[in-house]
């Protein structure tokens, strides 16, 4: 579709407008999208990637029906394989941060800045060691756990339990081949 002058001739930039159907489901789309990226339950790298969608989607729609030598109005079909593609690369995208951005895998790194720098000993230490001295990201006993776990998980830590006077403790000691 193009503006037409007062001549009938073409003027100014070429668009292309959604259909009516097209439009209510990326409206529809959008509004879940949006409630998603202000929930503050997304870390800011992934509410970063998937903000940009609001202009993936159109432009997916535009490039499908394009495809299909479509004319006039974008059509419901290019929407809705355009929001097919969001669902697929959100899923990827999702993927590729969780290893980066979880919050298990943020502590984990912070510990291991702990041992780098001497806060926490190579030769052993317990998860008490690690949380109580409320360090930025290290405070809550729970997420400590799991970070202490996912790095004996990855072999960055050995773990063994001493026996005390009341319950046995976890002792934590840095495997001797990582390097820091």
């Amino acid at each position: 579709m193009q503006d037409t002058g007062l001549d009938g001739n073409p003027e100014g930039t070429t668009y292309l407008r959604l259909s009516e159907a097209a439009l209510a489901l990326f409206v529809q789309w959008r509004t879940e999208l949006e409630s998603r990226l202000r929930s503050a339950d997304l870390h800011p790298a992934v509410e970063s990637h998937l903000a940009k969608y609001r202009k993936l989607v159109p432009a997916l729609a535009l490039i499908c029906h394009l495809a299909d030598d479509g004319s006039g109005p974008v059509s419901e079909t290019a929407m809705l394989r355009a929001l097919g593609w969001a669902t697929y690369l959100e899923s990827h995208a999702r993927r590729i941060y969780g290893g980066a951005v979880s919050p298990e895998v943020e502590a984990a790194r912070a510990i291991l800045r702990r041992i780098k720098k001497g806060d926490l000993p190579r030769d052993g230490f317990g998860s008490r060691d690690v949380w109580r001295p409320n360090w930025t990201g290290l405070s809550d006993r729970d997420l400590v756990m799991a970070a202490l776990g996912y790095l004996v998980d990855m072999g960055w830590l050995h773990q063994r339990r001493e026996p005390t006077a009341g319950r046995p403790s976890t002792i934590y000691t840095l495997n001797g081949r990582a390097k820091l």
